[in-house]
């Protein structure tokens, strides 16, 4: 009797208790004590709160207390300095992107920004700070609304990062006709560029992170324009345009045949994923990561206020899965500032939010059945139905409640009656003839690039 007054205890107990999902912010860095995530931040139990210099757990990170910095293989998880690179005219930037998309920029607005884009110093200066402050504006998205979160910080990228440049790794041939040559180089190249993307995988698969928010990424675009003065090194001649979609694409698949087991070795976390920022079809230009196939990857469209495909959101019918709102998202910015910033950046984000909502409500649920929720619970759009895989817009309330419900019913069954309990989101009133105006995709930074020389 008593036994059982025990358990009844036990299970009243822990039915209170909520589960904490983690979520892996791998990205730029991230400002740790920013107000609006700093209680939110994930916390290795096998290290010592201080830096002892030691690797109490054992797993070949030195005080990786709160995460790990695998760009410069420390665990200084943001290099604060480069908050100095936001100044008035770089805040005024950002300001005018998001006017463009909220209708109100000013004829004054224009003029400067055209001059601006002019001003390869300042576009420099502004690159370098968005890739600085891109990892805090993310995690402050996962985390928004979302008390139970535990943010693991994983800085991906180098401080001080090179761009790809594969022409200096090449070795010259004189075959004009063989392109065999250079794919062998290239796909030894793809092996080397994933080897970092191997080592986080493998620790947060190690730290049982139930998500990873990827908001980064190489285009098609970017890495054939790479190519291009490769290709002439290696032959002595500008190669056609056939031969530079072919050697572009050949590298890609390379790279996501890597990805593809990179992602295995962290099979319990679902990998989230940004598509891109240039406006192209990831079914035939490929981006990477995001074009990676498995159960426990899903890849994320950015929608402009719910009622279009953003103008500058990649999309692939058989590569993007879902879409998520991109733009004009106000999110925590290094040194106790909010900034609105759009992008696939910002969907993906939005995304890994709800998932691990989802894995909060019910915590059995594996990755790929996060997957099938958040995919299969979508408000369905018309303007997706030829643009991501699920056809829609990831619908948070809809997807909560299926997880909610699968503690009791089947997955099929769950989806189902949460399809009928709640409705489809607000949708914004389009103009009077039904015309979208969206802003300047022109001010879109593309995702931060994850491949170095390093």
């Amino acid at each position: 009797m008593k036994k059982g007054l025990l358990l009844v205890a036990l299970l009243s107990l822990f039915a209170g208790v909520a589960w904490a999902s983690t979520v892996a912010i791998v990205d730029s860095g991230t400002d740790i004590f920013h107000p609006a995530i700093t209680y939110k931040i994930w916390e290795n139990k096998g290290e010592s709160r201080f830096d002892n210099a030691i690797d109490d757990d054992k797993n070949g990170y030195i005080d990786d207390v709160y995460g790990w910095n695998f760009g410069d293989d420390n665990n200084q998880l943001i290099d604060m300095n480069l908050a100095q690179l936001l100044n008035a005219d770089v805040s005024r930037f950002f300001e005018i992107q998001a006017k463009s998309y909220d209708g109100t920029m000013t004829s004054d607005d224009l003029v400067w920004v055209r001059k601006m884009l002019e001003d390869q110093l300042f576009l420099a200066r502004v690159e370098r700070y968005a890739g600085f402050m891109h990892g805090t504006h993310v995690a402050g998205i996962v985390g928004s609304g979302n008390d139970n979160v535990e943010l693991m910080i994983i800085k991906l990228l180098s401080t001080e990062a090179s761009i790809l440049k594969p022409s200096g790794m090449i070795v010259k041939s004189g075959n004009d006709a063989d392109l065999s040559v250079i794919k062998a180089e290239l796909k030894t190249l793809a092996q080397m560029q994933m080897r970092r993307l191997d080592l986080v995988s493998s620790y947060v698969g190690q730290k049982e992170a139930d998500v990873a928010n990827g908001s980064f990424g190489i285009s098609f675009i970017s890495i054939a324009e790479s190519l291009a003065p490769a290709f002439g090194e290696f032959y002595g001649r500008a190669p056609t345009e056939a031969e530079l979609y072919e050697i572009t694409l050949y590298f890609f698949q390379e790279v996501l045949l890597n990805g593809k087991m990179v992602v295995q070795k962290a099979p319990n976390t679902l990998f989230v994923f940004a598509a891109g920022n240039d406006g192209t079809d990831n079914d035939t230009m490929p981006t990477s990561p995001a074009n990676i196939s498995n159960d426990n990857v899903i890849s994320v469209a950015a929608t402009f206020n719910n009622i279009a495909l953003a103008n500058f959101s990649n999309y692939g019918i058989k590569t993007v899965d879902v879409a998520a709102p991109g733009v004009n998202i106000v999110s925590s910015a290094p040194n106790n500032e909010y900034m609105r910033i759009s992008g696939t950046s910002q969907a993906a984000p939005y995304v890994a939010n709800i998932a691990s909502r989802v894995k909060d409500a019910n915590p059995r649920l594996s990755a790929g059945e996060m997957k099938l929720i958040l995919c299969n619970t979508v408000d369905a759009k018309s303007f997706l139905a030829a643009r991501v895989r699920c056809g829609g817009v990831v619908n948070g309330a809809r997807a909560i409640r299926a997880a909610q419900l699968s503690r009791s019913l089947s997955l099929v069954d769950a989806i189902n009656s949460a399809k009928t309990e709640v409705a489809n989101m607000p949708t914004m009133k389009i103009n009077k003839g039904g015309m979208v105006r969206q802003g300047a995709p022109e001010l879109i930074l593309p995702l931060p690039s994850y491949m170095t020389l390093k």
